[in-house]
């Protein structure tokens, strides 16, 4: 089936009856399907032809999809199963076990067509670059089909080749598909793998039951690859070690299998071994066991019959004749499978009391927490004092290990984990709560690793445990102690290894108890009276030949609970005697036998006296044979007096009751006082009945009397009466209220007339109908009441109107017991709402009103009515000019209450609108409102009259900015002009003016006229000292930007007003703002403004020493390295002071020239501050030794100011030079041998 690119010799074929075999039974499948050791080294050796002979899937392929047969074929009836495919494939699983790297392998793959008419097959390409496949072909001669169908039971195959590239694990699904189904072949070349050279089949022989016997196995890993695998076997009489390994290529391993039989029979399984791959390998194990020959001596052991407290004994052999030593303990159950369901049981036992004390220790945390308590050892104590008696109550057979666990786990420390999600639990509580589960842990465990060895509280079996040798015997001593006077029987079960059964031992045993008797059995104590004390006396002996301890059992009995027995237990020495007090006292009346039985400890047997006797009561009467009421009025009370006497000589307790009463309606109408007490002998007491009827009818009961302790209705005597009602009327049927405000409460009488003398009449106004208060509701006061007989009574009608308009309402008055329909009467009325005026009630005239200017006006309100007028008031336009202080608000009954209406208004028009007052539930009133604006819509938040900059100096521009806001209507175009600077300039233009008239008319008088009015011009100016000034030059201070703007309604502009002067000195000027509102043609002044500040030069006041800022410097020879490096000593420096002498800061800057310097350059100081400078002066500055006298000036300039300051300075340096009053000594001509003088001044 495989061969590679070389071309090797294909296999012979396999016949069909072998390829496609059918399996008839699951486990001859499963085994045909199991890979053994041989079969995997097989394969691994000699390539694939091994795997496809004996390999047959577990299930069959499997079907990935149906295809519907109609779209295929004509013959869409299939006689193969539908969940198995129409052709079988063989093999399954195509593997490629060997092969190397780049070389060409192929497989063949063969299908047989199952079905019973011709079908198609064809194989899709594999998804795999490394397979491929060819076909299909004809399994004979492996030439290609010519036609596509298969016919039934025929056969076709296809190629499939294999081109690896390296070697590891190669995988791939081909898909084949038929005409109804897909389904899957699986193709895998298994690369490097390991394999575990081991037997095939591992055999125990013959071994004993439940013995251990164990086999090693020599393993080596002949495979490819380190070997990581596991081991597992699929019975559990068999086990494997170690359970998983690892053995590298060529090395070897040792495994041991063990074989437990339990039960005698041949056993078989297998040794699984599972690759990390997925591969299993399959070992063969099989082994028989069978049963030794040990048995008890005897089956049964009865045990000698034994006092209670005291012990008997017997041996029992254990006989092994076998050719092995056994290992045998004592069991409580026959089989294993009984021990693991009591095992069960208690773990469910054990689960359900964990439950329950976990909830009691919750409840009892919570309980604690709610009072405050944080004391929780008692609680962890209290859980844990019963923890030895909760073991024992799990199973009373069980081993004593498991209490012995639990008293040990309790008391240990806790190294529980106590963070996590109880963090926020206290200490105390995480204590109490790990103690807990550290118990029931122990427990647990205690009894997962119980033996379940026999346990019983009257047999002991010793030894428990044991081993028997070879062919030898052993004795076993079974104790018997019984703890009661009984019969004994339990069954005890041998475990022995080497046997599948427990051998049975049944034990038996008799107990027997004390013996006593009773001094008597019978008492007949006679007739006694009620609850009378009585005294007697029993003896008790002990005849038995042990201690006896005795005690009374308690009688249930009515009568059982009347007699009281001192003492009530003890215990008798041998042949001892003791005497019992009876004490009897019964409060229930008739004859009694009670039987009293006395318990003795360890006997079944109870002694018995019997007790009988008569118990009777006491005798009483009444002073009255019958009790006649007459006739009475229907709910009212009526009262009788009679007199019960006690005529018996003991005291007796009774009680007394109607039984009829309440019988027929749930309302009782009789009334006894007292209805119980005590009498003693020949004691009278006095007894009032009370009637009050509720059905009118007559009367007919009987007043019953009980005693206590004897019995119910020993007397009765008759109690009569007849009940009417009485005839009443409505006096005046209509109530009428007139004309009543709404909610406001009216009063009425409505009178009643009883016209019986003889009987009285209670009535009761009927409750008004839900339906009818929305018009009204009344109230009756009383509601209900009596009318004494022959009488009049009176009910007040509180009446409350809730609806505008006229009603007419019913009232009912009903009469207690009668039987006729209920009196009428009729409630009318008119309702209104409240009523309100307004003060003026004509229209609201302001008359002319300045606009943007509050004009308020007073309203008056008044409540003319009885009830309060809620009341809401609005204006009827939305944007009106109008406001109200108050918009809503409630008039309390006849007040009076101010309304103010503030009118705003926003243009120099006619204002009209109207104020609406809504009255709740009364009438709407409505007032015009009229007012005219005048003035100006223009404002401003600021007081616009003055402007005031304070101190400002001169040559500064500086600015202040004002908003002004159009709340009018219209556009307003607004002008700003300085009334000041227009003033002046008509001024200037009119001397001009008058210049040019006079300059004029001396052109006409001639020159001379001319010089006269020039001199007399000349002589004026000199006079008033007035210049001529040019209009045009004249400049203003203040200004306004922008000088003209056009604004719209509702909008704002920013004004900047700015300043500048070069003169000094206090200046103002007026500016006057116009308004042009809309189209109007004239303007109107809105604002004067008077613009005003301080003009101010900058002034600093310079302060000196007395001389000056004069420095002098005289050479000195000790100061000559001082001054070839300047120091400061040479000539010390000098404060000058200069002070603000303006109201505003002054910053401001000097600067020294050399030789001079100062300490600080740029100032600023506040009005009225001091600044000091120091002042230097370098006399070595030029270094030439020459003395001189320097003058120079500090200069002061000012940032924001073009003025400029000096401060004169004068330095002067003295050495010691020579001066010459020539510079050059001239000669002139000399002659020879001559001699010249000129003389020099120095």
């Amino acid at each position: 089936m495989m061969q590679s690119g070389t071309g090797k010799k294909r296999p012979p074929p396999v016949p069909a009856h072998v390829k496609y075999r059918t399996r008839t039974t699951k486990s001859f499948q499963e085994e045909e399907t199991k890979m053994r050791p041989s079969e995997v080294i097989s394969t691994l050796t000699h390539g694939g032809l091994a795997q496809s002979h004996n390999e047959t899937p577990p299930q069959g392929p499997q079907i990935v999809e149906f295809l519907d047969l109609q779209n295929t074929t004509t013959q869409t009836n299939s006689s193969v199963e539908v969940d198995k495919p129409i052709f079988q494939p063989y093999p399954h699983l195509l593997k490629f076990p060997q092969y190397e790297p780049f070389g060409v392998y192929e497989q063949t793959l063969f299908f047989r067509n199952n079905d019973s008419v011709s079908r198609r097959i064809r194989v899709l390409p594999p998804d795999s670059p490394y397979f491929e496949v060819i076909g299909p072909r004809s399994p004979v001669k492996m030439s290609e089909l010519e036609h596509s169908k298969i016919g039934p039971g025929m056969e076709v195959c296809f190629i499939v080749k294999f081109r690896p590239q390296e070697v590891k694990d190669y995988k791939v699904n081909l898909v084949c598909v038929t005409e109804r189904e897909k389904f899957l072949v699986p193709v895998h070349a298994l690369g490097l793998q390991p394999v575990l050279n081991m037997p095939d089949a591992v055999d125990f022989n013959t071994c004993p039951v439940k013995s251990r016997n164990v086999k090693t196995i020599l393993t080596q890993n002949v495979g490819t690859a380190m070997a990581k695998f596991t081991l597992s076997c699929t019975k559990p009489m068999f086990e494997a070690s170690p359970v998983e390994g690892i053995v590298e290529v060529g090395q070897t391993t040792m495994i041991e299998v063990a074989f437990t039989p339990q039960n005698s029979e041949r056993c078989e399984g297998d040794l699984v071994v599972s690759y990390e791959d997925g591969e299993q390998v399959f070992i063969s194990l099989s082994g028989i066991s069978e049963n030794v020959d040990v048995f008890l001596s005897t089956p049964s052991l009865a045990l000698e019959a034994t006092y209670i407290s005291l012990s008997s004994q017997r041996t029992v052999k254990v006989q092994n004749r076998s050719e092995i030593p056994v290992k045998f303990s004592w069991k409580q159950f026959a089989h294993v499978v009984e021990e693991e369901s009591e095992r069960q049981r208690l773990y469910a036992d054990l689960t359900t009391m964990q439950e329950l004390e976990e909830d009691a220790l919750e409840r009892d945390f919570e309980m604690k927490a709610e009072i405050g308590g944080d004391d929780v050892a008692g609680v962890v104590a209290g859980s844990g004092e019963g923890d030895e008696m909760n073991a024992v109550a799990l199973n009373n057979n069980s081993d004593r290990n498991l209490v012995k666990a639990v008293s040990v786990g309790v008391g240990e420390e806790s190294d529980e984990d106590l963070s996590g999600d109880e963090a926020g639990v206290p200490a105390k509580v995480r204590v109490a709560r790990a103690a807990l589960s550290r118990k029931y842990r122990h427990l647990r465990r205690a009894l997962e690793e119980d033996s379940m060895g026999f346990a019983d509280n009257n047999f002991e079996i010793k030894p428990m445990t044991g081993e028997i040798w070879a062919n030898s015997e052993i004795e076993v001593t079974v104790t018997f102690r019984p703890d009661t006077a009984a019969e004994y029987a339990t069954s005890v079960f041998l475990d022995v290894i080497g046997r599948d059964e427990r051998l049975p031992l049944w034990l038996t045993g008799v107990g027997i108890g004390p013996k006593g008797v009773l001094s008597y059995d019978v008492l007949d104590i006679g007739d006694v009276f009620v609850n009378s004390e009585h005294h007697y006396e029993l003896g008790i002996a002990n005849k038995g030949d042990i201690p006896a301890h005795w005690r009374l059992l308690n009688s249930n009995t009515p009568f059982g609970s009347s007699f009281e027995f001192h003492p009530s237990s003890g215990q008798l020495a041998v042949g001892a005697s003791e005497t019992l007090g009876i004490g009897f006292s019964s409060g229930i009346l008739g004859e009694f036998s009670e039987t009293f039985k006395v318990q003795l400890k360890g006997s079944d047997d109870k002694l018995s006296c019997q007790v009988k006797g008569h118990v009777i009561g006491p005798t009483f009467a009444f002073d009255v044979d019958v009790v006649d009421f007459g006739i009475v009025s229907y709910a009212f009370s009526h009262s009788k007096t009679i007199v019960l006497t006690n005529t018996s000589e003991i005291a007796m307790s009774f009680s007394l009751s109607i039984p009829q009463d309440g019988a027929f309606i749930s309302k009782r109408e009789f009334t006894v006082e007292p209805t119980e007490g005590n009498l003693a002998p020949g004691e009278q007491q006095i007894v009032t009945l009370t009637l009050i009827p509720m059905t009118v009818k007559t009367y007919d009961y009987f007043l019953t009397v009980d005693v206590d302790g004897v019995g119910q209705g020993l007397l009765s005597m008759p109690l009569l009466a007849d009940c009417r009602v009485p005839d009443v009327q409505i006096k005046g049927k209509e109530l009428d209220f007139g004309e009543c405000f709404n909610r406001f409460p009216y009063e009425l009488s409505l009178s009643l007339v009883n016209t019986s003398n003889e009987l009285c009449a209670k009535f009761a106004v009927v409750p008004q109908e839900q339906s009818t208060k929305a018009v009204a509701e009344f109230y009756a006061e009383p509601s209900e009441g009596s009318i004494p007989a022959g009488e009049e009574g009176t009910v007040t009608i509180r009446l409350v109107c809730v609806k505008l308009g006229q009603f007419r309402l019913p009232l009912s008055v009903t009469v207690a017991g009668s039987v006729l329909p209920p009196m009428q009467a009729t409630i009318t009325a008119t309702v209104t709402g409240p009523r309100v005026v307004i003060e003026p009630s004509e229209i609201v005239n302001w008359g002319n009103t300045d606009c943007l200017l509050d004009a308020p006006r007073q309203l008056t309100l008044t409540n003319e009515s009885d009830i309060p007028a809620p009341f809401k008031a609005f204006v009827k336009n939305a944007r009106s000019k109008y406001r109200l202080d108050i918009r809503e608000g409630v008039l309390a009954p006849r007040e009076s209450s101010s309304l103010t209406i503030t009118a705003n208004l926003d243009d120099t028009i006619v204002h009209k609108d109207s104020l609406h007052l809504i009255i709740t539930e009364g009438d709407n009133l409505v007032l015009p409102l009229v007012a005219k604006g005048i003035g100006t819509t223009m404002f401003c938040h600021e007081d616009l009259s003055i402007i005031d900059f304070g101190s400002k100096f001169t040559s500064f521009m500086f600015e202040r900015k004002v908003t002004l806001e159009n709340k009018g209507r219209r556009s307003q175009t607004l002008t700003w002009t300085n009334q000041t600077l227009v003033e002046a300039q008509a001024v200037a233009t009119a001397a001009e003016k008058k210049r040019l008239a006079e300059e004029a008319q001396a052109k006409k008088n001639g020159k001379a006229a001319s010089e006269s009015s020039s001199k007399k011009g000349k002589k004026g100016n000199k006079k008033g000292g007035n210049e001529e000034i040019d209009p045009s030059m004249i400049t203003p201070t203040f200004t306004v930007f922008p000088a003209e703007v056009e604004l719209r309604p509702r909008t704002a502009v920013t004004f900047t007003f700015r300043g500048y002067s070069m003169k000094s000195g206090y200046i103002n000027e007026n500016l006057i703002c116009e308004a042009k509102v809309g189209k109007e043609k004239n303007s109107k002044v809105v604002f004067k403004t008077v613009v005003q500040a301080e003009f101010t030069n900058p002034l600093l006041e310079v302060g000196t020493a007395p001389g000056g800022l004069d420095f002098s410097y005289t050479w000195s020879q000790d100061e000559e390295t001082k001054l070839l490096n300047y120091n400061k000593s040479l000539c010390p420096e000098q404060i000058l002071e200069l002070t603000n002498k303006t109201s505003l800061p002054l910053v401001f800057s000097l600067k020294a020239s050399q030789p001079f310097h100062l300490d600080k350059l740029d100032w600023s100081l506040d009005a009225g501050e001091i600044a000091q400078v120091s002042v230097g002066f370098d006399p070595s500055y030029r270094n030439d030794r020459q003395s001189q006298r320097i003058e120079s000036k500090i200069q002061v300039s000012y940032p924001e100011h073009p003025q400029r300051d000096t401060i004169g300075i004068v330095g002067e340096i003295n050495f010691p030079n020579l001066s010459f009053d020539n510079s050059i000594v001239n000669f002139g001509s000399v002659l020879n041998d001559t001699t010249k003088t000129m003389v020099v001044r120095v």
